[in-house]
């Protein structure tokens, strides 16, 4: 199953709002996400012309960008936090999500019905790297 498809299983399947997920955790910290339990891309050398154009349309999107931001600020964020933040429509998250997963730049994790976040800082930085050699400081 897709990023999407366990990320649209995290709110019940009858709620079609906002207002009625099956449980609203907060923001959960643990320490650290072992990458057995991660789904996506892993990058662990430079990032290539294709995975550059593809996290720059990623990031190049508000949402998404709000999203990272969010994640990158905790060691892990459930779904439902996220949701919170942005304030769209499970739906709309799940997109996000899956763009943000496929981009490499968040690992997905899911723990019975529900689904944690958190920023593959080894993509970031390598992304952060390949933009700054792309476009260096005069």
């Amino acid at each position: 199953m897709s990023a999407t498809g366990h990320v649209q299983m995290f709110w019940r399947a009858s709620s079609h709002t906002l207002s009625a997920p099956v449980k609203k955790p907060t923001i959960s910290i643990q320490s650290g996400v072992k990458s057995s339990q991660c789904s996506g891309p892993r990058y662990d050398e430079p990032v290539d012309d294709g995975q550059f154009q593809q996290i720059a349309k990623t990031v190049a999107d508000p949402s998404r960008l709000a999203a990272l931001q969010m994640i990158a600020r905790g060691a892990e964020v459930s779904c439902s936090a996220v949701r919170d933040y942005l304030e769209l429509t499970p739906a709309t998250i799940s997109h996000h999500v899956k763009e943000l997963v496929s981009a490499g730049l968040v690992h997905y994790r899911r723990e019975a019905k529900f689904a944690y976040l958190s920023l593959n800082r080894t993509v970031w930085d390598a992304y952060l790297r390949e933009l700054n050699r792309r476009i260096p400081k005069i």
